[in-house]
C-alpha cells in the first residue's frame, strides 16, 4: 500500500512505488492474457448476464487458480431485454455454449453462474419450461448438463463483460473543433450543393463547443476530418472486435466522413486482433484429379471394412477396379498382417 494523501499534496515517489505501479500493471496484463489449453485439467464457463449485455469466459483450473482460454460478451436483443433474470442468465448460458463449442466440444465441461435457480434447470419436469427455455435447454444439454451456482464476487470477469455498454468518446470535442476549422474537405462539402450531407453547426452537450454535424438521419453525427478517423475506428472497433457490418454500424451511427463505410470495411479486414483470434471461416483444399485409367486393374481401391461375426469372420477386405468398377469381397479372421 502506497501513503494516504489527501487534496492537492504531491506524493513522494520513490522506487518502492514505481515498483508497485508495475508490478499492477503486470497483473491487469496478465489477468487478460490468454492461456495454452491444458486437456488435462478441469474446464469451465463462468457466465453472466445483466440488464443489457451478456458476458462469459472460458477457463481452466491449474492448481488453485483459474486461468482464461477465451472470452466472449454480446448485447442483449430488445426482446430479451425485456424477459425475467433467469431467461437472461439462461441466454447467457446458451450463447456461450454456441460460442465456446469448437473448443470444448468432446470434453466434460462445467458451467457456473451467479443465479441459482438455474442449477435446477436440469431437474425439472420438461413442460414447466416454456417453449423459449425448451429450445435452449435442449441445446445446452446435448454438451453439459453440470450447472453450478457460484457468487457474483468471484465471477468478476464473466459480470464485466456483461456490462461493456459504455463506449468512450473517441476524441474531444476541443480537438474535433480544431480538425475541422483547418479541413479543406468539409469546406469544400459546406460549399456543395452535390451532397446528402447537411452540415450545421451544433453545439456539444458537454462544452459550448460548436462542430459541425450531419443531421440529415435526425440524429447528429459529427463530421470528422481525415487525420481522426483511423483513431476513431481503432477506439469503437476495439471494444469487442465485431465484424465488419457490425462495426460499419456502429460508427456510422455516431460520426460521418466521405467512404465512411468503405473505410469501416477495410479497417475491420485489416485488423490483426481479429486474424488472429477469429477462426470462423476454414479454407479447404480442392479434391484432387486423378488420371481415368487405361486398362483393367490398373488402378484399384482397397478398404477393409468391419463386420459382426459370421462364421469366425470379423473382417471383410474389399476391392474394387477403378476402369471396370468390378468388385471383390473376401472374408478375413482379423484384421492383422498375418
Amino acid at each position: 500500500e502506497g501513503p494516504k494523501i489527501n487534496g492537492k499534496t504531491p506524493i513522494n515517489w520513490t522506487t518502492s512505488l514505481e515498483n508497485a505501479f508495475l508490478n499492477c500493471k503486470k497483473a491487469v496484463a496478465n489477468a487478460t492474457l490468454l492461456a495454452h489449453p491444458d486437456n488435462n485439467s478441469e474446464w469451465a464457463i463462468f457466465s453472466d448476464a445483466s440488464e443489457c449485455g451478456i458476458g462469459a469466459a472460458l477457463q481452466q483450473r491449474i492448481g488453485e487458480h483459474w486461468q482464461p482460454l477465451a472470452f466472449f460478451s454480446r448485447k442483449l436483443a430488445p426482446s430479451v431485454q425485456k424477459r425475467s433474470t433467469y431467461d437472461r442468465e439462461l441466454n447467457a448460458i446458451y450463447e456461450a455454449v454456441k460460442y465456446f463449442r469448437h473448443i470444448f466440444e468432446g470434453r466434460h465441461i462445467t458451467i457456473y453462474t451467479v443465479h441459482k435457480p438455474l442449477m435446477h434447470a436440469f431437474k425439472q419436469k420438461p413442460e414447466h419450461a416454456s417453449p423459449w427455455q425448451f429450445r435452449r435447454l435442449d441445446y445446452i444439454g446435448q454438451f453439459t448438463t453440470d450447472i453450478r451456482h457460484i457468487s457474483g464476487s468471484s465471477n468478476i470477469v464473466a459480470d464485466a463483460l456483461s456490462r461493456v455498454d459504455a463506449i468512450h468518446t473517441a476524441v474531444t470535442s476541443e480537438e474535433l473543433a480544431r480538425a475541422q476549422n483547418n479541413d479543406a474537405e468539409l469546406q469544400q462539402l459546406l460549399n456543395s450543393s452535390n451532397t446528402s450531407l447537411e452540415l450545421r453547426k451544433i453545439n456539444s452537450n458537454t462544452t459550448d463547443i460548436a462542430i459541425y454535424c450531419d443531421i440529415s438521419t435526425g440524429t447528429a453525427r459529427p463530421f470528422v476530418p481525415q487525420q481522426l478517423r483511423r483513431r476513431i475506428f481503432e477506439t469503437l472497433h476495439s471494444v469487442s472486435h465485431p465484424g465488419r457490418r457490425a462495426t460499419r454500424r456502429l460508427i456510422t451511427q455516431r460520426y460521418v466522413w466521405p467512404s465512411i463505410n468503405k473505410d469501416c470495411i477495410t479497417w475491420t479486414k485489416a485488423c490483426i486482433q481479429c486474424q488472429r483470434n477469429k477462426i470462423s471461416r476454414h479454407t479447404f483444399s480442392p479434391i484432387a484429379t486423378f488420371q481415368p485409367p487405361s486398362r483393367r486393374f490398373e488402378h484399384i481401391h482397397i478398404d477393409l471394412v468391419t463386420l459382426p461375426l459370421s462364421k469366425g469372420h470379423t473382417k471383410c477386405l474389399t476391392i474394387i477396379d477403378r476402369f471396370t468398377r468390378y468388385p471383390a469381397a473376401a472374408p478375413l479372421i482379423d484384421g492383422t498382417v498375418d
